[in-house]
Order: C-alpha cells, then sequence, then structure tokens
C-alpha cells in the first residue's frame, strides 16, 4: 500500500494496489459494507473506490421525506405583478 498525492487530494489517501485488492477483495467489500472509502490504484494514484452501496447514516438525502407536508399554491407559477417586478428590482440594486 502507498498514499496518494496529497496535492491532488484535499485529505491523505492510502491506495490500495489492484493486485493487493485481488487477493483481499472479500474483506475490503466488508470494509466499505461498513462505510469505509476504500482507494484502489496504481502506483499509488487512485483510479476507482469501493464504498457501500447502501446508506450508512451519516447524511443524505431520502427521496420523499417530505411528501404530504408541504404545499404548492395553484398558482405559483402565475406571472408576478409589476409591483412585485418593481420589488425585486429595487431590491437588486
Amino acid at each position: 500500500m502507498s498514499t496518494g498525492s496529497k496535492a491532488r487530494w484535499r485529505y491523505p489517501v492510502t491506495v490500495i494496489s489492484i493486485s493487493d485488492a485481488k487477493k483481499r477483495l472479500s474483506s475490503l467489500v466488508a470494509r466499505a459494507a461498513a462505510g469505509e472509502r476504500i482507494s484502489i490504484g496504481a502506483f499509488g494514484q487512485p483510479q476507482v473506490e469501493l464504498i457501500s452501496a447502501r446508506p450508512t447514516g451519516r447524511g443524505g438525502m431520502t427521496l420523499g421525506g417530505l411528501r404530504g407536508k408541504l404545499t404548492v399554491p395553484v398558482d405559483f407559477d402565475a406571472p408576478l405583478s409589476a409591483e412585485d417586478l418593481s420589488e425585486c428590482d429595487a431590491a437588486a440594486l
């Protein structure tokens, strides 16, 4: 294993060689499933990342989470009145 270039990445990255990843694939998959990001590459440069396919509970979005909690007015896409437009123009200055 070697460490990737710090200039290219915001944080130090441990890069596992492709041949080493082949030998330890089962353990790497288990680590990724637990939430770890595994970088696999060649010559110390990351080529791919092995990450969990399931959410790990560390943020993210759930689609439909606000369903039924918001309402959109019927006229939400109606043209703005001249007064509203002049207020927007004044606020931009």
